[in-house]
């Protein structure tokens, strides 16, 4: 039951982050500035670290594996040596870094379908 809330904790979150209306504004005013054709366009003084983010905000695989690592810390129960901690999470920010897609991919075929 917990890695079917996980999943679907994953592919939720990883959809509001890349593709949300409300964090559409958020990136819009941290990244993007109005363009002369009022096209919104990569403002040019963003560092290197800046544009990585922006990109990775945009892609659901980078923002997957992301949220799939930080959901697997914050909601798996450590009930296991030390030693496998790390090996467990970076198994979430995997399955997350699949989630994400596959999750857009699902929610992109229902809407077309309708």
């Amino acid at each position: 039951m917990f890695f079917l809330f996980w999943c679907l904790a994953v592919i939720g979150l990883t959809h509001i982050i890349v593709d949300s209306h409300i964090v559409q504004h958020l990136k819009h005013k941290l990244f993007y500035k109005t363009g002369e054709d009022g096209l919104p366009t990569l403002r040019d003084d963003l560092s290197i670290v800046q544009k990585e983010l922006e990109f990775m905000l945009r892609c659901y695989q980078c923002t997957g594996f992301w949220v799939g690592l930080v959901l697997g810390v914050w909601l798996n129960p450590i009930d296991t040596s030390f030693f496998w901690w790390p090996f467990m999470w970076l198994g979430y920010a995997f399955a997350g870094s699949f989630l994400g897609p596959l999750g857009a991919a699902l929610l992109n075929y229902l809407d077309v379908a309708r």
